[in-house]
């Protein structure tokens, strides 16, 4: 038995910590928007201060958001992430990371994985509270024991796990995310599909865009071990989707809800005129 322990007991462990929201309320989604300011904003100071504690932009009005919170009576404000869904009133529109990568992308790579724009979602925003979140210095200190770095792990992974699960239960294919690249190296040990479709860009450091290609999650995708992780994932997802009901999104009505019936695949624009919008993880 490695390191990890258990399938099970890694699974058990994550939800004695942590629970997953799916921030379908305006109350849970300015959660998402304090923590975006309290990292991105007040700490990292990437972003500019905002009287209401809160960071938004313009994607978030099509956009699903992730809350992970502490499993105890305290319900900390962990970490969130978001998924930007095709916007409903242009679904052809251009993503943040098309923006922002415009000069680098590889249209050719990406054009020909055939990927249906109604269908394609991007990662973003992910932001974790610098109380859960490990130093660069501490990273092989001795003062940080392996339960704190577990903890760590479970953090990313599990929000990467709720983003996938929300894009799941949408019928989304495949995601663009712009992130370090050993990030992106990290999450491809672990299973998921990330393929670089650009080259890199400085963005507070280096960044790469990469799509994160939807397989058949359980039986090629995710590691053996990780795999109940991510079942306990979803079904927390699907359960939050189930108690908010069939308008948890009001925005996705039915003319603009996904239909297996009627893909349409539109290439990725070419060109671009407008001003470069990036998106980095931290």
């Amino acid at each position: 038995m490695d390191r990890r322990g258990t399938p099970s007991n890694l699974s058990a462990n994550f939800q004695r910590l942590f629970r997953i929201r799916v921030a379908l309320k305006e109350a849970e989604r300015n959660e998402t928007f304090r923590i975006r300011h309290d990292v991105y904003c007040r700490e990292l100071r990437w972003e500019p201060e905002q009287p209401n504690g809160m960071e938004t932009d313009e994607y978030d009005a099509h956009s699903v958001h992730c809350l992970m919170q502490t499993n105890d009576e305290r319900q900390q404000c962990v970490g969130s992430l978001r998924l930007v869904l095709p916007n409903p009133h242009n679904p052809t529109g251009l993503l943040p990371v098309e923006i922002g990568c415009a000069e680098t992308l590889d249209r050719a790579m990406l054009n020909s994985l055939q990927l249906d724009r109604r269908r394609l979602a991007e990662v973003s925003r992910l932001a974790i509270t610098s109380g859960f979140r490990r130093r660069k210095n501490e990273q092989n200190s001795r003062d940080v024991d392996a339960a704190e770095q577990s903890r760590f792990q479970f953090i990313l992974v599990g929000l990467y796990l709720a983003g996938l699960a929300v894009a799941e239960k949408l019928g989304i294919e495949s995601a663009l995310m712009l992130t370090e690249p050993r990030l992106a190296q990290h999450l491809n040990r672990l299973g998921f599909d990330i393929r670089q479709v650009g080259g890199p860009i400085e963005h507070r450091g280096a960044r790469i865009p990469s799509v994160l290609y939807k397989q058949k999650f359980e039986a090629q995708i995710f590691r053996p071990w990780l795999r109940p992780m991510w079942q306990a994932i979803r079904t927390s997802v699907r359960e939050d989707f189930a108690c908010a009901g069939p308008n948890a999104i009001p925005w996705l009505t039915s003319e603009t809800r996904l239909d297996e019936s009627d893909i349409s695949r539109i290439p990725l624009v070419p060109e671009l005129d407008e001003d470069s919008f990036v998106e980095a993880h931290v």
